[in-house]
């Protein structure tokens, strides 16, 4: 079973039967082998269950689809590679394993990798509001209800790098934001003045969890 939650410390006691998969941006995701399953609390890490598929597109959430053009450079010998490409390694037997080859997202690819930055998102969106007060999850109702709208449309990477730019602050490539003409990234899920990340996780004290997008 693979779990998204917010990044936390590596050595927090809930992660004790946890395989930490990837990160991305101030999220984990992590796998819980199922002998395990029983042993692990998804209410205290704030969990949520992903698909196999969609956890292992997590791999693809910060693809610049601009000057790649959709592809990405793996190694077949890299960690998890065989895994995400079992085709090529298939396929392609005589590659050189030790050096880079380009592999073009497929449709499936790219509606598993929308879905878990829908889904990060979602939980993002929730953490947030969760941190407010009885009156602020109030007097901002509307605007989760916009921000979760935005979220649930969403169609494809561009579109939800885009969003992760204008709401979540989390930057998009440079080229993305060239071609679009964005500004600045924006913090902007309540009221913009209401725990602005600058990019940081809740818990800045883990020293190996990933703040760029």
């Amino acid at each position: 079973m693979y779990i998204i939650y917010e990044s936390i410390r590596l050595d927090d006691p809930r992660l004790q039967h946890v395989e930490r998969y990837g990160d991305n941006w101030m999220y984990s995701v992590s796998y819980i082998a199922p002998e395990n399953q029983n042993n692990v609390d998804l209410t205290s890490l704030n969990a949520v269950i992903l698909t196999d598929e969609v956890a292992k597109a997590s791999r693809f959430s910060a693809v610049n689809m601009i000057a790649y053009d959709g592809h990405i450079k793996f190694r077949l010998m890299d960690g998890g590679a065989t895994d995400l490409f079992p085709s090529y390694s298939l396929d392609n037997p005589a590659d050189d394993p030790s050096k880079k080859t380009l592999y073009k997202l497929t449709e499936t690819d790219i509606a598993n990798t929308v879905e878990f930055l829908r889904t990060m998102m979602s939980l993002e969106l929730a953490n947030h509001y969760a941190g407010l007060t009885a009156s602020q999850q109030s007097e901002y109702a509307a605007k989760r209800q916009q921000v979760q709208a935005e979220i649930d449309s969403l169609h494809d990477i561009l579109s939800a790098h885009r969003l992760l730019h204008n709401r979540f602050e989390a930057e998009c490539h440079n080229h993305q934001r060239a071609a679009e003409e964005l500004g600045s990234p924006m913090w902007d899920l309540s009221e913009p003045g209401l725990e602005i990340r600058l990019g940081a996780p809740r818990d800045t004290s883990d020293p190996d969890v990933i703040q760029d997008h």
